[in-house]
């Protein structure tokens, strides 16, 4: 029965969706983040069938997960969310070199390892760069794509009860996690009515903040496809990006400029090399 209904889901879509054009991606959200041996056998079955049964697709995977897991899984996923806190460039690499893509995942800075029990991009807290680095990140790491979690949820919560960081009270249980390290997670989008008169939902200006370094990016692909290398990009992205992720990251904040400007006129750098060799 469920190969039958990958079999549909599949003739249902091929008329409308050129996978040349956009991807198609398959996540099974039972199991997300799942760090034990079963839950390992099970995703590489089911990337197996739909490798088979659905092959235009990626059978896409999210979690922190280790050598013995990739070991029963590699062969059988096509995409992974990489969590930010097991971030490692060779691993990074070295699945890259075997055609998975991967996407970075999870929180942006590391003041303490107990905040890596989240999927969001960012927090309350945090200075507005770490919404726009994580697309240079992307691009410093030659990452497919980067996931955050939340840019929805709690649009009401967070508003009026910024205290939305996961305690013991809503199933934690790793050491410290009884402990409220950090006020919420920033909220992106608000819900309708939230903002005073707006009825729709309303886009924060952290959204807007990540909305620059999705531009930023593209302006990088630009050049990079105009040089025919990434060497003049590579050497604006480490004016302003150092090493964040990973476990060398933990209690280290210092991982890129937190000088707006610098950041701006790395954008107007790049705009101007694009628009100069346009101009040839």
């Amino acid at each position: 029965a469920y190969v039958e209904m990958i079999r549909q889901v599949r003739n249902h879509l091929k008329p409308m969706v050129d996978p040349k054009k956009t991807d198609l991606t398959v996540y099974l959200n039972g199991l997300d983040e799942s760090y034990f041996p079963e839950a390992w056998d099970r995703m590489a079955y089911y990337g197996g069938l739909f490798k088979t049964e659905y092959p235009e697709a990626e059978f896409r995977v999210d979690g922190a997960y280790n050598d013995s897991a990739m070991r029963v899984i590699e062969h059988a996923i096509s995409s992974w969310a990489v969590h930010t806190i097991e971030f490692d460039a060779a691993k990074f690499n070295k699945y890259a070199k075997q055609g998975i893509k991967q996407w970075l995942y999870g929180p942006m800075i590391y003041e303490s390892k107990i905040n890596s029990w989240v999927g969001s991009s960012t927090f309350t807290d945090l200075p507005l760069v770490n919404d726009r680095a994580i697309s240079w990140s992307a691009w410093k790491y030659k990452a497919y794509s980067w996931i955050s979690w939340g840019i929805g949820a709690g649009w009401k919560a967070g508003w009026y009860d910024p205290e939305t960081w996961k305690s013991a009270n809503d199933g934690g249980n790793a050491d410290g996690y009884d402990e409220k390290k950090l006020n919420g997670n920033g909220m992106l989008i608000y819900s309708p009515g939230i903002i005073p008169n707006v009825k729709t939902a309303c886009p924060s200006i952290r959204l807007k903040t990540m909305r620059d370094g999705v531009q930023e990016y593209e302006y990088m692909r630009l050049l990079q496809a105009i040089d025919k290398s990434d060497s003049r990009v590579n050497t604006i992205i480490d004016k302003i990006i150092r090493r964040p992720f990973g476990n060398d990251a933990v209690g280290n904040i210092d991982v890129w400029s937190y000088d707006p400007e610098k950041w701006d006129n790395a954008r107007k750098e790049l705009g101007m090399l694009i628009n100069e060799a346009n101009k040839n």
